[in-house]
């Protein structure tokens, strides 16, 4: 819920607002409806919608039916944008006429025991991951992300997007 409050707050400061935010939750609990259900005054449509038991591949194939707009851009509820993402993101997919820009992500430990296991595995430096990308709606219509499975999900899908040579740019 906390990291999910955050996330929310972070997209609305962005300095390029989206137009829709579908939130697919599978919480056990119905906190992140009930502060949803009592936001007020923002020009944003929200489309909340509730999963039992969904894998992250499932969860973004239930956003991406319900999503309304031309383009669709990703985040996990622990991936925090930088304030200028979506506009950085928007303007290089259209000055590039690419028909995706994937996301880039710097994990972040929070402990010691995380510092360790961050050096040993991902480092200080940025990775090209899905939370973050945006992309053309109607190509995710031919490419769904595989379901059944709890990980990786979305690096088969961002590899499906390579060999297809669909115009992809990659921060």
């Amino acid at each position: 819920y906390n990291s999910f409050i955050e996330l929310f707050q972070s997209i609305l400061n962005q300095s390029l607002c989206p137009k829709e935010v579908i939130i697919i939750d599978s919480s056990d609990c119905n906190k992140i409806k009930t502060y949803i259900n009592n936001i007020n005054n923002i020009d944003i449509d929200i489309n909340y919608i509730k999963v039992f038991n969904k894998y992250p591949g499932e969860g973004r194939n239930e956003g991406i039916k319900n999503s309304k707009y031309e383009h669709i851009a990703f985040l996990d509820s622990k991936t925090i944008p930088e304030k200028n993402w979506l506009y950085d993101q928007v303007k290089n997919l259209k000055d590039n006429d690419y028909d995706c820009v994937f996301g880039k992500t710097r994990y972040v430990a929070l402990n010691n025991f995380q510092k360790s296991i961050n050096a040993a595995t991902f480092g200080n430096i940025d990775h090209v991951t899905t939370p973050g990308t945006l992309i053309k709606k109607e190509i995710l219509f031919e490419n769904n992300f595989i379901e059944g499975v709890r990980t990786a999900d979305d690096l088969e899908w961002r590899e499906r997007l390579i060999n297809k040579k669909y115009k992809i740019g990659v921060p």
